[in-house]
């Protein structure tokens, strides 16, 4: 129910009867707002001579027809009766309120006025003059009719609240600048002094307080309403709005639900999502992971596509070890918007769902998890070290374990006694076990012609600066596989490195003719072209490595630096130099944070796949 519809429902309430056996005599006080109009007096009015019927029986008539609803041939009755008693007020009163219910607003207007000519001090005359003013939004004047109504001693409840709904308006908005609160509280309090249970008074009064910026007053007006009425939606809807501003989250959820159940239209959807994630909020942050979830869980019921909430439900799942619900959750959000900063706890949730696996016994499952945790973070030493501990151990693969305990110690990202402790580690594996190389080499002599083994086994020596070894391997591979894309990269980076240009030339374009839009290729060709001082050719490379992967921090760099330094350009060297420090400051992101021409990481796809 809206603010309209309670206006409307409290001329309705506050309405007087003119059903009676005498229609010209006023009942009970004067109407209120729309309907209907009250009835005026008069004394009896004698025929004229000749007439077939005299202007009281005209009169009578018209009376009887509107009882009826027949409201043109009452209008009609009055007229007549007007003709011939043009000095009776109550004539003229009643013609103004049939043509007023028949919405003839300015003829009803007229007959008000005559009213007055004839009785200036008459009651009914000069509200329901008001109340038609009202209607046409003529506020101003409604309120001089009314305050004119008050003077001459009509003192009465309708009076008081068609003026404190005229006070709501200013320039024809309600609770428009400048609306006079001060005067609206002081009619609807003059109302509620005769009227205390009055829930509809209590409401607007309510209103009136919260947009005139007494939010103590508007809470407990509306709490009186909502008492009063407990089927009144308007009043749970705006104090559970209000309770929402007020970060009173629990009363807010309480307010709008009881709103929206009574009143399903209403727009109560949206603020009540964002208090169940107020409260859902709130619990998290004491460490109440079901109560939170459950809140979180309201709030998308709601609203499904609420990041926040969904943000929250996974971080509330995490704290109850629901790892697949924190990372569905956190995916779905991520769905809805990358740049969200989730990256690196969708990390740790993998990383913690690992660790939960690892200790339950579930040894293959825990290391796919740490896999992707590293997919997301690939420098996580923490990470690494424990993959490499389950590859040491359960998963018995001395190998790879040795791979990743170097692997970590390359990250960068360690204390003094973290490497140490690590070092140990990795001697512990290669005592354990054989050396990677020598494990593929072995896997290599087995499968001669498996290309992805040869490719790995050079990797493994390309890691070691073994240049020359992995050198010979990257050819072997691309003898049994032509097309091997990553094979040719990789062969053209270690002829750059010995100066051999027109070869390390001749593999970086075979790499991109077997693998379209590799990034890093095109990177290696920039750094080539420029350093042959061909800055458009350097500069077209570095733009298609960023084309391919926008996030390749590396190739923002080089544009730039490029563009500041060799090509002039302000404006377009900035942007890509800004992006740069953005994809270095952003360490959760997951992105590609390696120098390209480090060969241990450029070698990286595909994966080492030992059998």
């Amino acid at each position: 129910m809206t603010p309209l519809r309670i206006l409307l429902a409290a001329a309705a309430a506050l309405a007087v009867s003119t059903d009676s056996a005498d229609a010209r005599t006023p009942h009970g006080p004067l109407g209120v707002s729309l309907d209907p109009l009250a009835a005026g007096t008069s004394e009896r009015v004698i025929a004229a001579p000749g007439d077939p019927l005299s202007a009281d029986a005209h009169f009578r008539l018209g009376v009887r027809y509107r009882a009826q609803a027949e409201l043109v041939k009452a209008a009609e009755q009055f007229r007549l009766a007007a003709e011939l008693a043009p000095s009776d007020p109550a004539v003229h009163l009643n013609l103004g309120i049939v043509l007023g219910e028949m919405g003839r607003t300015g003829e009803a207007l007229a007959s008000f006025d005559r009213v007055l000519e004839i009785d200036p001090g008459s009651l009914p005359a000069l509200f329901n003059r008001g109340v038609l003013l009202m209607r046409q939004g003529a506020y101003a004047e409604a309120i001089s009719t009314f305050e004119k109504a008050l003077l001459l001693g009509g003192d009465s409840v309708p009076v008081h609240y068609n003026l404190a709904v005229c006070y709501e308006y200013a320039d024809g908005e309600r609770y428009g600048r400048g609306f006079d609160a001060g005067r609206s509280a002081l009619h609807y309090r003059k109302v509620l002094a005769e009227q205390p249970d009055n829930a509809i008074a209590r409401f607007n009064l309510g209103m009136v307080c919260l947009h005139g910026g007494d939010p103590a007053g508007a809470e407990q007006e509306l709490s009186k309403a909502a008492e009063l009425d407990p089927g009144m939606a308007d009043a749970a809807f705006q104090l559970g709005l209000l309770m929402l501003k007020k970060k009173s989250y629990r009363s807010a959820s309480r307010h709008l639900g009881e709103a929206r159940r009574l009143d399903p239209a209403l727009p109560a959807a949206a603020p009540l999502a964002d208090a169940h994630g107020g409260l859902g909020q709130f619990y998290l942050d004491n460490a109440d992971f079901g109560n939170a979830k459950t809140h979180f869980e309201e709030a998308l019921a709601l609203d499904p596509g609420r990041v926040q909430a969904l943000v929250g439900l996974g971080r509330a799942a995490r704290g109850l070890g629901d790892y697949a619900g924190a990372v569905r959750s956190y995916t779905t959000a991520l769905a809805s918007d990358e740049a969200l900063p989730l990256r690196g706890e969708l990390a740790d949730t993998y990383a913690a769902w690992a660790d939960d696996l690892a200790r339950r016994g579930e040894h293959a499952d825990a290391a796919a998890k740490y896999e992707y945790a590293l997919r997301l973070r690939p420098d996580d030493a923490g990470c690494l070290k424990r993959l490499a501990a389950l590859y040491r151990g359960p998963l018995e693969d001395a190998g790879k374990a040795i791979y990743l305990y170097r692997k970590a110690l390359s990250s960068g990202d360690l204390s003094v006694t973290a490497a140490e402790e690590l070092r140990k580690e990795l001697a512990g594996a290669v005592r354990e076990g054989r050396d990677i190389v020598d494990e593929y080499r072995l896997l290599v002599d087995r499968n001669p012609e498996n290309a992805t083994l040869r490719y790995n086994l050079g990797v493994f020596h390309h890691e070691r600066n073994e240049f020359d070894a992995a050198a010979e391997e990257y050819k072997r591979v691309i003898r049994l596989d032509p097309a091997h894309g990553y094979a040719h990269y990789n062969l053209g980076l270690i002829y750059q490195r010995k100066g051999l240009r027109s070869a390390a030339l001749r593999e970086f374009k075979l790499a991109l003719h077997f693998k379209p839009g590799y990034h890093r290729a095109h990177y290696a060709l920039g750094r080539f072209y420029e350093d042959l001082g061909a800055h458009a050719q350097a500069r077209e490379e570095y733009a298609r490595a960023i084309e391919s992967a926008p996030g390749y921090a590396e190739a923002h760099l080089a544009l730039g630096l490029l563009l500041r330094d060799r090509l002039r350009d302000e404006k377009a060297a900035r942007e890509h130099l800004d992006r740069y420090r953005e994809l270095k400051t952003v360490t959760e992101s997951g992105g590609e944070r390696e120098n390209a021409a480090s060969p241990a990481k450029a070698a990286s796809p595909p994966p080492a796949e030992p059998s």
